[in-house]
């Protein structure tokens, strides 16, 4: 739709309030609630935030001096491409918002704008990337004040979906409803863990459909009186949820650019696949802190646990930082195509930056004609002994997030694509993060410490 259009479809639905969101450095959905009169506003000259908006913590306060109460303002302005109505609110609409500056131009603070770029760079050097959504999330509810899965079942079993059936109807039809098309759900493990899969597309679309997917989940899940939750690590017993990015690579024709029967290894990657493979491995730690940005991700990411711990690449295992996905042959009825399964992220991250990441790590491998070395197709990780993992150059990935924030924090390629005020609130943000928990005294030290010391 353009901006008439968006006008016309609002007053005909007799919408009464517009909801224009942006997503900020931690992953926080920011924005305003506008009556149906104020839509014009904000379709065309915007609406002012202050710069802090996008320099704050989970706890809600400055960590960027400079950005600060004095700072001034930017603009959101509605893209009205973006414009659905939530079917899971009455009477009310959404916008994403494109964040400027007074004079009209890219904010150096959107992440939109940011993530645009990187897919400009990749059309004129690679091609057009596709990126696909496959997240995880957890139906919990509380018992004495306490969370507690919801269900207890067997994964990939049905029980749990049959249970939840109500709720997926709500979901699959809400979905739908705002142009997203679900592929297949699938109870991921036995405690009310359920998956599903977003058809992929353009990065941008997908980014913004993933988020409302996730917006749409949670609202729906407190509505059938359950909490909807993508924090990866909920329970020690039971496997986190993760977020699986899938990527792929095609040329203005619709070509699979990462696809090569005739690839020696086996692994049916072009050169061209390999390189942009090898970037993600080269910058797996900038993208694991980027991806994966919470204390609770590192609970996740363990071995033994279907979560990767390791970096490394392989065809279907799923142990490993990238999986090269599997797919039967041609002659078998399989599609002539490839994609590459980035699985450390979680529903903790920014997905803008994210995409943003993954894009700039793979350019970046394919200028510099990165190896991704020899696969670990075979090899359960969690298995091996620290002389194999050495050998076959299985590395741990960062353990803890300021680990991660630290590789991050020396990574170039990502300071850039993301730029020095969104690279910057971020890192300062996490660390506040990390800050207040390293004050926090836990119910765990209570029970090391208190009667023993």
């Amino acid at each position: 739709m353009n901006r008439e259009q968006v006008l016309a479809s609002a007053e005909q639905q007799e919408i009464a309030f517009a909801q224009l969101e942006f997503v900020d450095p931690v992953g926080i959905g920011r924005g305003v609630l506008l009556a149906r009169e104020h839509l014009p506003q904000a379709l065309n000259r915007g609406i002012n935030f202050s710069v802090s908006t996008m320099a704050v913590s989970l706890d809600s306060h400055i960590v960027v001096p400079e950005l600060g109460v004095q700072a001034g303002d930017f603009w959101a302005v509605a893209d009205p491409s973006t414009y659905v109505v939530l079917p899971y609110l009455e009477r009310t609409a959404h916008l994403f918002a494109d964040l400027v500056d007074a004079d009209g131009r890219p904010w150096p603070g959107c992440p939109r704008a940011a993530l645009r770029r990187q897919c400009a760079a990749a059309a004129q050097e690679l091609g057009r990337v596709t990126l696909g959504f496959e997240q995880e999330g957890a139906l919990v509810k509380r018992e004495n004040g306490r969370p507690r899965w919801a269900h207890e079942g067997h994964f990939f079993n049905f029980d749990i979906l049959n249970a939840e059936h109500p709720f997926l109807l709500d979901l699959v039809g809400v979905l739908r409803a705002m142009g997203i098309e679900p592929e297949k759900a699938r109870a991921e493990n036995q405690f009310g863990q359920i998956e599903l899969n977003i058809r992929y597309g353009e990065p941008l679309a997908a980014v913004e459909q993933h988020w409302r997917f996730k917006q749409a989940f949670r609202h729906l899940a407190r509505r059938h009186g359950l909490i909807g939750t993508f924090m990866p690590k909920p329970f020690m017993e039971a496997q986190g949820s993760g977020l699986h990015l899938h990527i792929g690579l095609r040329d203005s024709a619709g070509h699979d650019l990462f696809f090569d029967p005739d690839d020696d290894s086996g692994l049916e990657l072009s050169a061209l696949g390999r390189h942009f493979l090898a970037g993600l491995l080269a910058h797996s730690g900038g993208i694991l802190a980027l991806g994966s940005p919470s204390v609770n991700s590192y609970k996740r990411l363990l071995p033994g646990t279907w979560s990767p711990a390791h970096s490394g690449y392989a065809v279907g295992n799923r142990s490993v930082f990238v999986r090269v996905v599997e797919s039967r042959p041609a002659a078998a009825g399989g599609p002539s195509a490839k994609r590459l399964e980035l699985r450390s992220p979680d529903g903790t991250c920014n997905p803008y930056f994210l995409a943003i990441a993954v894009i700039a790590a793979g350019r970046d491998g394919v200028r510099r004609a990165l190896d991704p070395g020899p696969a670990l197709t075979g090899h359960d990780t969690a298995e091996l002994s620290a002389a194999e993992r050495e050998r076959l150059g299985a590395r741990f990935l960062p353990r803890t997030l300021d680990q991660a924030l630290a590789v991050l924090e020396a990574d170039e390629v990502l300071r850039e694509a993301l730029g020095p005020l969104l690279f910057g609130s971020f890192l300062a943000a996490k660390r506040d993060e990390l800050e207040s928990y390293h004050t926090v005294i836990s119910e765990r030290e209570y029970a090391h410490y208190l009667e023993h010391f």
